[in-house]
C-alpha cells in the first residue's frame, strides 16, 4: 500500500526562508522562531513583543519589534497566501494585494473587483463577516450586482492558509475502510458487505 508523504506546513515554509537574501545568521534565526510561531490555520497570534522575549530567553537574542515586524512582512509573502496574517482581515488583505501585484495581467473588471473588496475589508470588515450588505451597497454607492462581485471575490479566498498541509512532520496515517469484501470459497467468488460501514435499517 502507498503511503502519501506530506510535507508539513512549517517546513514548506522554512524552506522558502532559504531563499531570502537576509544580513545575517541572526536574522534567519529570528525568522525562523516567527516561522514557528505561525498557528496550523497559518496564523502568527503571538505578539511581536511575545516573540520579543521567547528570542531573548531561548535564543539570547537581543532585538526590536521593528526587527521582528521587517521580517515578518518578508514572511507574508511567502506561499501559501495569507499566511502570517495575525487575525482573518489581515489574513485576507494579504491575499488580494498578492492578487493586486499582477495588476497588468488582470482583466478591468476582475482588477476593479479586487480593489472593491480590498476596500471593503479595509473600511468595512465589521458589516462584510455581519453580512450587513443593503448597509455596504448604500455606503459604497455600488449595484446588487457590483456587490455580489466584489464579496465573491472576498469568498474566494482562503481564511485558513495552512490547510492542506500536514500539522506535522511525521507522515500521518491515512486507513481506507472498504464497503465490502470478496473471498473464495471452494472456486465460488463470495461477496460480503462490510458490516462496519452499512447504515441501520429499520422498517415501519
Amino acid at each position: 500500500v502507498p503511503i502519501a508523504v506530506q510535507e508539513s506546513f512549517h517546513d514548506f515554509l522554512e524552506q522558502q526562508l532559504g531563499l531570502l537574501r537576509l544580513s545575517s545568521e541572526e536574522e534567519y534565526t529570528i525568522a525562523r522562531q516567527i516561522i514557528g510561531s505561525i498557528d496550523e490555520d497559518g496564523y502568527l497570534r503571538r505578539s511581536p513583543s511575545a516573540i520579543l522575549d521567547d528570542l531573548m530567553f531561548s535564543q539570547n537574542i537581543f532585538t526590536d519589534e521593528e526587527k521582528i515586524k521587517a521580517l515578518l512582512q518578508e514572511i507574508q509573502r511567502f506561499e501559501p497566501p495569507g499566511v502570517g496574517g495575525r487575525d482573518l482581515q489581515e489574513c485576507l488583505l494579504l491575499q488580494l494585494e498578492l492578487k493586486l501585484e499582477d495588476e497588468d495581467e488582470l482583466e478591468d473588471e476582475e482588477l476593479l473587483n479586487l480593489k472593491r473588496a480590498r476596500y471593503i475589508l479595509r473600511k468595512y470588515f465589521d458589516a462584510f463577516t455581519k453580512k450587513h450588505y443593503d448597509k455596504l451597497q448604500k455606503q459604497l454607492d455600488l449595484s446588487e450586482e457590483e456587490l455580489r462581485d466584489a464579496i465573491g471575490g472576498i469568498l474566494k479566498l482562503n481564511p485558513k492558509p495552512a490547510s492542506g498541509y500536514s500539522s506535522g512532520s511525521q507522515r500521518s496515517a491515512q486507513y481506507v475502510t472498504p464497503d465490502f469484501f470478496i473471498y473464495t470459497r471452494e472456486g465460488e467468488l463470495e461477496l460480503e458487505l462490510n458490516a462496519r460501514n452499512a447504515p441501520d435499517l429499520r422498517g415501519n
